[in-house]
């Protein structure tokens, strides 16, 4: 076995990188663009750019009783909020490596590695257990 060949990527781990970049790529200009709607005022915001400096030092609750502004997913239908909007961006990129990893689960599954594909669907329901916000149903 020559040197080279034991670097190079599997065929998965090079098909989890080619979408990574895409998708960090499609984020980034959806960032670029969402914050432009915000500055450029192109919808409004639901806190007014005026009334930023004086809510920022709030403390979280009164922040949240002064503002309207939501907790957990309530951020979703604000969207239409020049100032929500740009979180859709944010909630895209937090997303991408979600999407990576399955495409990882059918390569693993086929080959002979059963346990990583495992572990990777494991990770996956994790990380959307903790995403969707249920968790915080028990604690109160």
């Amino acid at each position: 076995m020559d040197l080279k060949s034991r670097y190079e990527n599997h065929p998965a781990q090079q098909t989890y990188g080619a979408l990574l970049g895409k998708l960090v790529n499609i984020g980034f200009l959806m960032l670029v663009a969402t914050f432009g709607v915000y500055v450029f005022g192109l919808l409004d915001p639901l806190v007014p750019k005026a009334e930023l400096a004086q809510v920022w030092e709030l403390p979280l609750h009164e922040f949240l009783a002064q503002t309207g502004a939501p907790t957990g997913w309530g951020w979703v239908r604000l969207m239409s909020s020049g100032d929500y909007l740009s979180i859709s961006a944010i909630a895209f990129l937090a997303s991408v490596s979600v999407v990576c990893y399955l495409t990882l689960i059918p390569a693993a599954w086929a080959g002979r590695n059963k346990v990583m594909g495992f572990m990777i669907a494991v990770e996956l329901g994790l990380i959307l257990l903790a995403a969707s916000d249920l968790l915080d149903q028990f604690s109160h």
